[in-house]
């Protein structure tokens, strides 16, 4: 019986050999001692361990990009992300909502508008000049009550869009039988995209029928409707098509089609700030010749600028065009909500949603939705009050009707380490102080942006801990102390007006060596009459469990006792928060960092938090391991590390 050929490898060398063993085992003997590599046999040998190889990771790359899952070619995924209906993201121009008002020459007309393409710039000094447009068409202001001045409704501000409007024409030519028109401009918001077919180039006004993108949910898809279709080919270029007169009117030979659309810088203006000018020089409104609108026309910004992104990625078209079908453009489950708003809104980076039943306190019949846009570490905010509004307009008609949702800003988990590490001197290249800094801008800066960038993220305190550990070569053990801080103004006491604050740290906390509170990142809180004041907490006098009491102190002339003041507030271990009474107040205006104990070193970013290392106050200490350095006798002045912080003068 003949040996089967082992044809289950894709190495070239083992394709090789296996066709080696064939001939030895399956020849009667006859090539048994055969020198193949000195032979001209092993010619043939390579041409045919080429072919095999060849065609074997032909086969394999061409099933891998037949699914959405295994392909790595962008033209490949789109393809497929094509077949689930499917759109791939354009750039998303930023938004602009301003509100204001025009200097007028004389008493005009009750209202004026502004007409699409209106241009307004704006110049930032940290992100440079930027031009935006108005698209909505048209947008009418109204006089004020003065007569002097022409303002919009405060309900109703103006959206402008960052980017250049840009119009192409195409000739329809129904002889190419693809009838796709393809969009060259890499950096195109499709979602501003207008659509104009014309009977013939003339273009008279009022004769072109606007067509629609398909899949809109006021629009309907039947044989004579106006609609259009879009899609990216596989150079990564838009192209619009039509329908066939069955499914979409069709388009004529000799029909001329207008696009218009922005383009824009995608995520580049989000943040900015300040106010904006017009640039057009058309009048607002004139009659007879007469201009009612003067003077430097300038709209103040009632929100920062946001929604700018860029193109979708590859990975995240993957992503979105599973889950999208799977939504079927409806929002049931919380998995949905999540990916139906990543997939519409490229600004949001991160999402978490989740019942009005696993909210703290529950509130049935709501759906909370928390989004991380691109630009919040550079605003550190969440979404805007315009994005929020375009989010719920969006959920309007594909939620369940009595189910309402609810959007709350991002809250942060500002983690604090102490870090310690024992390194052996003989195997460091750099200085201890350098090692110290490259891990407080590498490791922990890499760990922040990779792990913990995202809702629904887990601080492992082991993982982090191993990652310390393989580090540097020279690093032998460490030990990472975990607490939490949470930055806010104190109580200044304005007119004698004192109001309880809450400050939520969002997770749980623990008394360790009889404190809750490990450190006020400020040599003291405040100072009352010259005397400087301390916080501290104790156990609550009631003896209600897991809750604690906060009270204020100050240290004697001698630096020996405390001297009691007054109890200022309590802290909820199990809740993770603190709430100051209205005892605690100070004349001084001041912003207070209070260091406390997490119940483990574990953090859960649940629901709408976020986790963060904060490298600011996080403390880095490395230091010579006796034993590598000075041999087992060393050990005798071995020191090691302590499990607890290390408890100051004043505690």
């Amino acid at each position: 019986m003949r040996e089967q050929l082992n044809v289950t490898e894709l190495d070239f060398e083992t394709i090789k050999q296996n066709l080696i063993n064939h001939f030895v085992n399956n020849s009667g003997g006859e090539f048994s001692d055969w020198d193949f590599e000195g032979s001209n046999l092993n010619v043939l040998l390579d041409v045919l361990a080429y072919n095999t190889h060849y065609n074997a990771m032909l086969a394999h790359m061409a099933v891998n990009e037949s699914f959405i899952d295994s392909a790595q070619l962008r033209s490949s995924v789109t393809s497929a992300a094509k077949l689930l209906s499917y759109t791939p993201r354009s750039y998303s121009a930023a938004k602009a909502f301003l509100a204001g008002e025009f200097t007028s020459t004389g008493l005009g007309p009750e209202s004026f508008q502004l007409e699409r393409g209106t241009r307004f710039v704006t110049n930032s000094p940290s992100q440079g000049a930027f031009e935006f447009v108005v698209l909505d068409d048209p947008v009418y202001l109204d006089i004020d009550r003065s007569g002097s001045y022409y303002v919009n409704r405060a309900d109703t501000p103006i959206c402008l869009y960052e980017g250049r409007l840009v119009t192409r024409t195409f000739q329809a030519n129904l002889n190419y039988t693809g009838h796709r028109y393809v969009i060259t401009d890499s950096n195109i918001d499709i979602n501003t995209l207008r659509v104009i077919v014309y009977p013939t180039a003339a273009k008279q006004d009022g004769a072109g029928i606007l067509y629609h993108k398909y899949g809109a949910d006021d629009i309907n898809s039947g044989d004579n409707d106006p609609i259009y279709f879009i899609n990216e080919n596989s150079f990564g270029q838009y192209e619009i098509s039509f329908g066939n007169g069955i499914y979409g009117k069709a388009i004529e030979s000799g029909n001329v089609i207008e696009v218009e659309y922005l383009i824009c810088s995608g995520a580049r203006p989000n943040g900015i700030r300040t106010n904006f000018r017009m640039q057009s020089t058309v009048p607002l409104y004139a009659n007879a010749g007469t201009s009612y609108i003067s003077g430097t026309r300038r709209l103040r910004l009632i929100d920062r600028v946001g929604g700018g992104a860029e193109k979708e990625t590859t990975d995240r078209l993957r992503e979105n065009a599973t889950h999208s079908f799977i939504a079927q453009n409806r929002v049931v489950t919380a998995e949905d909500y999540k990916y139906m708003i990543r997939s519409e809104f490229p600004f949001a980076e991160s999402v978490s949603v989740w019942g009005g039943e696993d909210n703290d306190p529950p509130i049935y019949g709501k759906v909370f939705i928390s989004v991380r846009p691109y630009q919040s570490q550079s605003t550190g905010g969440g979404t805007s009050e315009g994005e929020k509004l375009q989010i719920k307009r969006f959920l309007q008609n594909k939620r369940v009707l009595s189910i309402q949702p609810e959007i709350v800003d991002p809250a942060y988990v500002s983690i604090v380490l102490d870090i310690l590490f024992k390194y052996d001197p003989t195997l460091l290249s750099i200085s201890r102080s350098a090692l110290e800094k490259k891990i407080r801008t590498e490791l922990i800066s890499d760990y922040n942006a990779n792990s913990l960038n995202t809702f629904d993220n887990i601080f492992r305190h082991s993982a982090f801990q191993k990652r310390l550990d393989n580090f540097n070569s020279s690093i032998l053990n460490s030990l990472v102390r975990v607490f939490t801080i949470n930055a806010f103004p104190a109580i200044f006491n304005v007119n004698d007006v004192k109001t309880e604050t809450v400050i939520d740290y969002g997770v749980p906390l623990v008394v360790d060596d009889g404190r809750a509170i490990m450190d006020v990142k400020t040599n003291y809180i405040w100072t009352e009459k010259g005397v400087q004041i301390y916080l501290a907490d104790e156990p609550d006098p009631s003896g209600i469990p897991n809750l604690r009491n906060l009270y204020t102190y100050s240290i004697n002339a001698r630096g020996t006792d405390r001297i009691r003041i007054r109890n200022v507030g309590t802290i909820d271990l199990n809740l993770g928060r603190i709430t100051f009474n209205n005892s605690m107040f100070t004349d001084e205006q001041l912003e207070l960092k209070i260091v406390v104990i997490p119940k483990s070193n574990d953090i859960v970013g649940k629901r709408n938090l976020l986790l963060n290392i904060n490298e600011e106050f996080t403390r880095i200490t490395g230091s010579i391991d006796e034993i590598s350095s000075g041999g087992p006798s060393a050990s005798n002045r071995y020191a090691t590390f302590n499990r607890d912080r290390a408890i100051g003068k004043i505690i």
